[in-house]
């Protein structure tokens, strides 16, 4: 392109011709795209990249007297808009991490305390009263009422009886953490 055409195609960007915008996205897309995915080694992101650097030419028509100024301003802006991208994904993947490590551990704790409670509840239905004991045995293991009376050869309003008098019995040894252990046993 001759210097006088060089001149003519700036003004245009200038005015804001849809003509040489055109011109310049056929010339430049391409290698910015390339340029960008050195930075981000993902091609739809640098193309992604690329049309927001073009987008904000197109509207903001910023002035260049040269093309060597309107080269080196595509090619910078491409660079940083690829660094604040990669900024940006290492801050989002560091707190990704940092809620994984948190999720794990407050797993590991709850599933600790969980097996605690679990222990305590077993050891305090051990002391119950032998077929109230049985039925919540029962309860622990997942077997509904109607279940229980078949296997303890009991009517279901006993076993509904024992599971009250147990939970009562349960809740004078355990006092506020009865609730939580029958809760977490199902019962």
């Amino acid at each position: 392109m001759s210097e006088q055409k060089e001149v003519k195609w700036l003004q245009g960007l200038k005015m804001g011709d849809d003509r040489a915008f055109k011109v310049l996205f056929e010339k430049y897309y391409a290698s910015l795209c390339a340029f960008a995915t050195n930075f981000v080694d993902d091609p739809d992101v640098a193309e992604d990249i690329v049309q927001e650097i073009f987008f904000k030419l197109y509207t903001d028509k910023p002035t260049f007297d040269v093309v060597v100024a309107l080269k080196s301003y595509l090619y910078l802006a491409t660079k940083n808009q690829c660094l604040n991208y990669l900024k940006h994904a290492r801050i989002e993947q560091e707190y990704v991490s940092s809620l994984k490590e948190r999720e794990t551990t407050t797993f590991f704790f709850n599933q600790i305390v969980e097996q605690e409670l679990l222990t305590l509840l077993s050891e305090a239905i051990l002391d119950l009263p032998q077929q109230t004991g049985q039925v919540f045995q029962l309860v622990m293991e997942g077997f509904d009422n109607a279940e229980i009376a078949e296997k303890l050869n009991l009517s279901i309003d006993s076993v509904k009886s024992h599971k009250k008098r147990g939970k009562q019995l349960l809740k004078n040894r355990l006092g506020d953490i009865t609730a939580i252990l029958l809760f977490l046993s199902n019962c």
